[in-house]
């Protein structure tokens, strides 16, 4: 297609807040510049979610800064759904749109810091920010509209969070999700009262109905589990909590359309597009077969305080696991350097090589460039060290972001080297195809 030189051309995300393309050298030349099209609500394939907002501003500062960077500054369009409880994302994109220098230096916290004490006062603001801190962070592992671990139109399947393994990944959910509400509930009431309604709409109904969403189907999932070991007493128990959890997301949906009365009325639904996930799932009611139990849900007996540090780099039952913030040695370069992200990825962080100069803007090293034998002084690395007792081959999983090459002339690799052995350049092309269907990009843009 031939477009015209002064016709701005639109960039789109995946709806799902990665950046699929970015304009390379010759189209940022263009005199009709660049237009971008960002999403923190969506409707569509393979999942909607349009209840509640939970897309970090971490990852809006990491693809918007791209995209500026990238010369994409002509006009910037966001998709905020129903707007409400759009109302720190859409804040945040129009900072970032204004004056992108100042708003991409402060972290994720400083600005909902300063959000907080905007909306309400400094006594509390730090407080807020962090009831915050923690809803982006277990949202961002699963959003509450996923839960369901389906596709729009499919039903419901037990979840990944494995009850048998890692500590028991159920329960921990379970208990982050508690103790988060509680906090966001304590909170509500010692608040001046003028300001209990619109924390109640901002803070502590996202926080309170995503933590009963989960409720809803980590119970579900356990009700399963304790069926198939023969304890029918609990897991009747489970199904009431079950229960409980769906009456209590529509006690809240009725308490935001009353506030302030009933001022928003009618703009928050418990059950947008009525979709399955919404629905009270059924829960065991009879005795299971062991096997039926779904496959992911291995029996392990993992260090469990080894899992919680987030860090296993010794061998135990043939695994290792080590977060990518726990390096032991990094080499950064003359054109940049490595940076932790708490606040995306898995609990700890993540990490990522950045421009110098600038926080936020991925630095892109051509992986042709690596040395074919062994890393050289000029290549940027970081370093793991860990023990193993095994033998025989052993299974490298490395989990990324799920994020596109940053444009058409382009791609995403990295090289791995073990022992000082010759690197292995690696493709991430899990989001290499961005199409309805897809199962990788499907599965990994719904677990990040």
């Amino acid at each position: 297609m031939k477009v015209p030189d002064d016709v701005t051309l639109g960039w789109t995300d995946d709806n799902y807040g990665y950046i699929r393309e970015l304009p390379d050298e010759r189209e940022q030349a263009r005199s009709g510049g660049s237009a971008l099209y960002y999403h923190v609500s969506y409707w569509g394939e393979p999942h909607d979610y349009l209840w509640l907002c939970s897309t970090p501003p971490a990852l809006m500062r990491e693809e918007l800064s791209k995209a500026w960077s990238h010369g994409v500054r002509q006009l910037w369009i966001l998709n905020v759904g129903d707007l409400k409880p759009a109302e720190m994302d859409t804040d945040y994109f129009l900072r970032m749109a204004w004056n992108e220098p100042a708003t991409e230096r402060i972290s994720q916290r400083e600005f909902l810091t300063e959000w907080n004490r905007e909306q309400f006062n400094q006594q509390n603001a730090d407080s807020i920010a962090q009831l915050m801190e923690d809803y982006y962070q277990l949202n961002f592992i699963r959003k509450p509209e996923f839960m369901g671990f389906n596709e729009n139109d499919k039903s419901v399947e037990r979840s990944a969070f494995n009850p048998l393994a890692w500590g028991d990944q159920n329960r921990q959910r379970l208990f982050a999700w508690q103790k988060l509400s509680a906090q966001a509930e304590a909170l509500e009431l010692r608040l001046p009262p003028q300001y209990r309604d619109a924390y109640f709409e901002l803070t502590a109904y996202p926080i309170e109905a995503a933590a009963a969403q989960n409720a809803k189907f980590l119970w579900n999932d356990r009700s399963y589990l304790d069926a198939a070991q023969s304890h029918s007493d609990l897991a009747r128990t489970d199904a009431g909590n079950v229960q409980n959890a769906q009456n209590e997301i529509q006690r809240l949906t009725r308490k935001y359309n009353s506030v302030a009365g009933g001022k928003w009325d009618g703009i928050m639904s418990s059950k947008p597009r009525a979709l399955r996930v919404f629905n009270e799932p059924a829960s065991a009611n009879q005795i299971l077969d062991p096997n039926s139990l779904p496959h992911n849900w291995v029996q392990s007996d993992n260090n469990q305080q080894a899992i919680e540090k987030g860090i296993l780099s010794d061998e135990v039952h043939r695994t290792i696991s080590i977060n990518a913030v726990h390096f032991i040695g990094m080499h950064n370069t003359d054109a940049g350097f490595w940076q932790t992200r708490p606040e995306l990825g898995l609990p700890g962080g993540s990490i990522f090589f950045g421009e110098p100069g600038r926080t936020s803007e991925a630095k892109w090293v051509n992986a042709s460039n690596l040395s074919s034998t062994k890393p050289a002084s000029t290549d940027p690395w970081i370093e793991y060290k860990f023990t193993t007792a095994g033998t025989g081959d052993g299974k490298l999983s490395v989990f990324l972001l799920p994020t596109f090459p940053v444009d058409s002339e382009h791609r995403l690799r990295y090289a791995v080297t073990l022992d000082g052995g010759d690197p292995i350049v690696l493709d991430a092309s899990g989001t290499e195809e961005h199409h309805v269907g897809v199962t990788t990009w499907s599965s990994n843009v719904l677990r990040n």
